[in-house]
């Protein structure tokens, strides 16, 4: 399969909730279309570089969630579903029936739950550096008084620390990552992550009918090795890859996800 020559074009939205919704696309424009959905804090950005070498037959839509990126941010309604709520919107708003779903950490508890959902319009599943829960997570109870005192604007030293891959990314990358963290206001660093460490889907994944990959990185410092296992006997038609990475291992080793997702979905 060969890899896309297409630059990614930026575009907007509108969604019948009054959100405008900002996202990337590129690839081919067939049937096959995979929708991308970003981590907490993050924005389509976040998907750049496995974008940029993603097989060209495939239509790629990544787009920034409400409250990130160059989307609406609403004063309020930062709850798993309504995330997933939006999503919907998105893709009936685009014409999409049924696409597959890529999700990384936030976003995969997002595609969960729309495929538990929406088993009807999930082709294939891929959750990258996931869980079947955040609640109870100790490493984000140990981060949540550092989120709940952030003040506008958000310092960079610490969007930089909660950034930091596990292995080293181009630095014009992680500046990127960093510039779209900065536009999100720190009332929405607060809010989503509340909502964030709420979430518990173990009792939905077992209605997740489609074709799922589970890709984890083995330097993961939020989600362990339990939590991929759990993942994989929940999800009943599930394979999983373990990497030497770490939680954003779609920036770290960027072309191993892609070979790997690539040959998932042909």
């Amino acid at each position: 399969m060969g890899s896309s020559e297409k630059v990614m074009e930026c575009k907007s939205i509108s969604l019948p909730n009054n959100l405008t919704i900002n996202y990337a696309e590129s690839g081919g424009y067939q049937e096959e279309i995979v929708v991308f959905l970003h981590g907490y804090a993050d924005s389509w950005r976040s998907y750049e570089r496995i974008l940029k070498s993603f097989p060209g037959k495939y239509h790629c839509l990544a787009p920034d969630l409400r409250g990130h990126g160059d989307s609406s941010k609403p004063d309020c309604c930062y709850g798993i579903q309504d995330f997933v709520h939006d999503i919907c919107l998105f893709q009936d708003a685009l014409g999409i029936i049924k696409s597959t779903l890529i999700g990384h950490s936030m976003g995969s508890f997002i595609a969960q739950v729309f495929a538990a959902t929406y088993p009807e319009r999930v082709e294939k599943l891929v959750l990258i550096s996931s869980s079947c829960r955040a609640r109870g997570n100790p490493i984000l109870a140990e981060i949540q008084d550092d989120i709940m005192n952030l003040q506008d604007p958000v310092e960079e030293s610490f969007i930089e620390d909660f950034q930091s891959p596990s292995l080293p990314v181009p630095p014009a990358f992680m500046q990127s990552i960093i510039a779209e963290s900065k536009k999100i206001p720190a009332r929405i660093w607060k809010t989503v992550f509340q909502e964030l460490v709420a979430i518990d889907n173990s009792d939905l994944l077992d209605r997740i009918k489609a074709k799922s990959l589970i890709l984890w990185g083995a330097r993961d410092a939020i989600f362990n090795k339990d939590d991929q296992n759990l993942l994989y006997s929940k999800i009943v038609n599930s394979k999983h890859i373990e990497y030497d990475a770490g939680h954003a291992l779609h920036w770290e080793i960027p072309e191993l996800v892609v070979g790997d997702i690539s040959q998932f979905l042909y």
